[in-house]
């Protein structure tokens, strides 16, 4: 499991500072003895764990939230031949969860490299609402995509994805067939 380092801070060994004292630093949260018998405060996040969460927040239907806690303001995004910056890639994925607001997403594979994440994973809903021109079928559909994503500072800065956007799209075109 890759790690990031969130803050470095000595401390004073051993730490005396009550169990809630590191509640409000993202978690979790490691107190290491260093060797000069002082201790070192690092706060780590699995990079696993920001894609996973992201990715999973997409139920919450809150993605002006979602991308304030999870997408780094300068992010570059890869994924269709660059055509969206960070608004563009909000609105669109904001146009999609309001056309399909009872997302399931199931993470299904994660692999980690330094600071890399690969991720597949399915979004699966009701079309309730028009999505890229098709009226709101009732059609429960799945999203199925794999994404990498680089992780810097506890948030997403570099995105790529490959996503089977066509197979969503038949099973919303055929379902009345």
């Amino acid at each position: 499991m890759a790690y990031l380092a969130y803050e470095v801070q000595p401390v004073p060994h051993p730490v005396k500072a009550p169990s809630h004292a590191f509640d409000a630093l993202p978690q979790p949260v490691e107190v290491l003895e260093r060797a000069d018998g002082r201790a070192v405060v690092v706060v780590t996040e699995s990079v696993e764990r920001v894609v996973r969460e992201f990715y999973e927040s997409y139920q919450e239907g809150d993605l002006d939230r979602t991308w304030e806690r999870y997408v780094a303001i300068d992010v570059i995004n890869h994924a269709f031949d660059g055509a969206y910056d960070r608004k563009a890639w909000r609105e669109a994925d904001k146009s999609f969860v309001a056309a399909f607001p009872n997302l399931d997403v199931q993470v299904l594979d994660q692999v980690a490299d330094g600071d890399k994440v690969a991720t597949r994973y399915e979004m699966t809903g009701t079309q309730s609402g028009a999505y890229v021109g098709i009226p709101a079928s009732g059609v429960t559909a799945t999203l199925t995509a794999t994404s990498w994503d680089r992780i810097a500072d506890g948030k997403i800065a570099e995105h790529w994805v490959t996503a089977d956007v066509a197979g969503l799209i038949q099973q919303l075109t055929s379902a009345g067939e």
